[in-house]
């Protein structure tokens, strides 16, 4: 449609060749109408990029690979290196939900060592549980700390060779 007005336009310019006011103001509208579809696409993108990654988040190398991460993962910390696998997410998981879904894969036969788990609750409804595990060959540790009432509670996983 704006091809159209355009080339109305354009048939009424001047006899001498040159176009009148109104063919130039189309003009323009129509490049200043493609600059603005580019810049719309351009600021969708850089908003897409700053965005943190949720649901499918990528473990470092050394962690195991079955480590589960709650569904809503926002990641907020990531270091992958030859001694140490480090992940930080934010989550709306509740802290019951939480204890529940590490307890259990803690819990579960995969590792042969025991799990030592600590519980602190503070005075501010605020919890923190820590599930461990030290041997010879790594040490792995998956923090939780938050309030149910916060917007988002944080798990850490810290998996380290020695």
């Amino acid at each position: 449609m704006i091809a159209l007005f355009v080339f109305v336009l354009a048939a009424c310019g001047g006899s001498d060749g040159t176009s009148n006011d109104a063919s130039e103001a189309s003009s323009e509208a129509e490049k200043s109408e493609v600059v603005n579809e580019d810049d719309t696409v351009e600021n969708e993108a850089s908003d897409n990029a700053n965005e943190n990654v949720q649901g499918d988040v990528e473990l470092p190398n050394l962690m195991p690979s079955d480590v589960p991460l709650p569904d809503d993962t926002i990641e907020t910390i990531f270091e992958d290196s030859d001694i140490q696998g480090d992940i930080g997410v934010n989550t709306q998981m509740s802290l019951e939900d939480l204890e529940a879904l590490y307890g259990d894969y803690f819990d579960s036969n995969i590792f042969a060592e025991d799990v030592e788990k600590w519980v602190e609750e503070y005075d501010d409804d605020k919890k923190s549980i820590q599930y461990s595990i030290y041997n010879d060959e790594v040490s792995f540790e998956t923090r939780i700390a938050g309030r149910d009432d916060d917007e988002h509670r944080a798990v850490r996983l810290i998996y380290f060779n020695h």
